[in-house]
């Protein structure tokens, strides 16, 4: 979803697998942090995981995914 935060975007498909989640409740903060954490390791070039991912580059888009997968 272009017009979604990069963390929410993270989430995706993966809502109810940890760490995003504890049991059926969404874990925001841990979200957020694997979100920095793929941020990370995958060098996407962003100023922070609130910005949309429509902001963000199509291969830096791409990094994000592959590091959600």
């Amino acid at each position: 979803l272009l017009d979604a935060p990069l963390w929410e975007n993270r989430i995706l498909g993966h809502v109810t697998e940890k760490p995003n989640s504890r049991g059926w409740l969404l874990d925001n903060k841990a979200a957020r942090t694997d979100t920095e954490r793929i941020v990370r390791e995958y060098d996407v070039r962003t100023p922070g995981i609130d910005v949309t991912a429509a902001s963000l580059s199509g291969g830096n888009q791409q990094k994000l995914i592959v590091g959600r997968e």
